[in-house]
């Protein structure tokens, strides 16, 4: 399984997140006019690690989340929810078939307003240890 399938699956199983956003957690970017709050994940960056025998398996990407709303309040309870998900995770992620995750850790955050279509929004990025 890929990582990013495994955090889709993780993350749309978390029910403090499904709570508030169901399943709109979306590879890349959010439909236009489609139902906030939502989540939209980008891999912004990665890492592969080798040595002399060659790739060991183990990788550490870094994925931003973007969350956006038409609250303030919304968008922050969706960003807590991802953080208490995601923050010092490790185990098995994705089901049975998932992910070995040693480790994910939040790397920055950042939230404001767009003006022009009236939503708010929080930009949090996390690197997600692993071994394939």
């Amino acid at each position: 399984m890929l990582i990013e399938q495994a955090l889709y699956t993780y993350l749309s199983t978390y029910a403090g997140l499904t709570a508030l956003i169901g399943t709109r957690i979306y590879p890349n970017t959010i439909p236009q006019n489609g139902t906030l709050p939502a989540v939209a994940y980008t891999k912004v960056s990665g890492y592969r690690y080798h040595s002399l025998g060659g790739d060991t398996g183990e990788a550490s990407p870094v994925y931003q989340f973007s969350v956006f709303g038409s609250s303030y309040s919304s968008v922050k309870a969706v960003t807590e929810q991802i953080g208490a998900a995601l923050q010092n995770y490790t185990g098995l992620m994705g089901g049975a078939s998932g992910v070995t995750v040693k480790a994910v850790l939040m790397m920055s955050q950042t939230d404001g307003y767009e003006e022009e279509v009236n939503e708010y929004y929080d930009i949090t990025e996390y690197q997600i240890f692993y071994k394939e």
